[in-house]
């Protein structure tokens, strides 16, 4: 019964955070003097990417986002 209930308040909570995570489509970016922009998932998309292809540990692994 103890298990059960933990396990039923973990899926609730696991719930919250994608849920919240859902409707997060921004990015807050916060410079050294406190000054803040937001940037939408849509402004973002149109932004010119960059990939960077590197290794590290001898494992290979390529990054994509924009500068």
């Amino acid at each position: 019964m103890r298990q059960q209930r933990h396990l039923l308040i973990g899926i609730a909570g696991l719930c919250l955070v994608f849920l919240s995570g859902a409707k997060a489509q921004t990015l807050q970016v916060v410079d050294n003097a406190g000054h803040s922009t937001v940037f939408t998932k849509a402004q973002i998309a149109a932004m010119p990417h960059e990939t960077v292809n590197v290794r590290d540990h001898g494992l290979a692994a390529q990054f994509e986002g924009v500068r």
